[in-house]
């Protein structure tokens, strides 16, 4: 799966803690989709963006399906 970064990040000369909220949960959640879309189970997809999210200084909530996302 081809992630095209550049249409959903501003700036390009600053590191993802300092990223806007919006930024900082696209990555998260571009990251569960990523993951389940490999087959991952629910449970390790949410424990990985919660680690993403933990690192990056965000609190997320995530309600996973068998091909659906819905954070928070």
């Amino acid at each position: 799966m081809t992630i095209h970064w550049g249409k959903f990040i501003q700036k390009r000369d600053i590191l993802s803690l300092g990223a806007s909220l919006e930024e900082k949960a696209s990555i998260v959640g571009r990251v569960g989709i990523l993951m389940l879309s490999c087959g991952t189970g629910a449970w390790r997809v949410r424990e990985g963006m919660n680690t993403i999210a933990r690192n990056l200084g965000i609190t997320c909530s995530a309600d996973i399906g068998l091909i659906s996302i819905e954070y928070t």
